[in-house]
């Protein structure tokens, strides 16, 4: 893995650490934790997101995958959340933190709660370096997009590889917590994991492959989102 240097205002540098960089946590998911239960999903901002926009993934989801996501008010970071010497945000408190704000939504066992970060995230849990998501309780999850952007690693913008990398890592969420799929170690699924860096993203499909879909085919569930 490359070190990313600071370019531009970004808010967040990166730091060394021990371990490696894995794309979320929640062994249940790991194997597959079925969620019929769900019923509504919703993206929250964690501070400021500009693209790719919540509005622009509802719009690829609904025509993607038929679904239905709705978009809540930004939620400013709270510097509880903040790891200053390794200057990251912690993912265990952007969980919580999308809780304290929406107490109601946290409260209600049919909500799958996605939260959105440009800010470079670990797991305080884990010894790795960093992490492109992580995930609890079968309906909590946080993406961060800090280490998906090129800009923060020296290189030119590129609008288009920013939002596939979140878009596979977002589609890899709602497999494993939405349809109840298990991570996959064939590179055509997007379930593919482990995650331990940025060539592993690329080179993953955005994309259920047919053995996914026949699972999810093969699903029943209480609510149609």
């Amino acid at each position: 893995m490359r070190v990313a240097r600071t370019v531009g205002a970004v808010l967040f540098t990166v730091v060394l650490a021990l371990g490696p960089a894995l794309d979320s946590t929640d062994s249940r998911s790991e194997v597959g934790d079925p969620s019929p239960h769900i019923c509504d999903i919703y993206f929250v901002p964690l501070g400021p997101i500009t693209f790719p926009s919540p509005r622009e993934l509802t719009i690829y989801y609904r025509q993607k995958l038929g679904l239905t996501i709705q978009i809540l008010s930004s939620v400013p970071i709270d510097p509880v959340v903040l790891d200053r010497v390794r200057r990251q945000v912690v993912g265990e408190e952007l969980i919580a933190l999308m809780k304290r704000n929406y107490p109601h939504l946290a409260k209600d066992s049919s909500v799958l709660l996605i939260g959105l970060t440009k800010s470079d995230m670990y797991i305080r849990g884990k010894d790795w370096r960093f992490a492109f998501a992580i995930r609890q309780e079968g309906r909590y999850v946080v993406a961060s997009t800090y280490r998906m952007d090129p800009v923060n690693f020296g290189e030119f913008p590129d609008a288009r590889l920013l939002a596939t990398r979140l878009r596979k890592v977002i589609t890899k969420q709602l497999g494993l917590y939405l349809y109840g799929l298990p991570q996959r170690e064939v590179r055509t699924s997007v379930l593919f994991g482990p995650i331990l860096s940025l060539g592993d993203l690329d080179g993953v499909s955005e994309d259920f492959d047919a053995e996914d879909l026949a699972q999810m085919a093969g699903r029943s569930r209480r609510c149609r989102i």
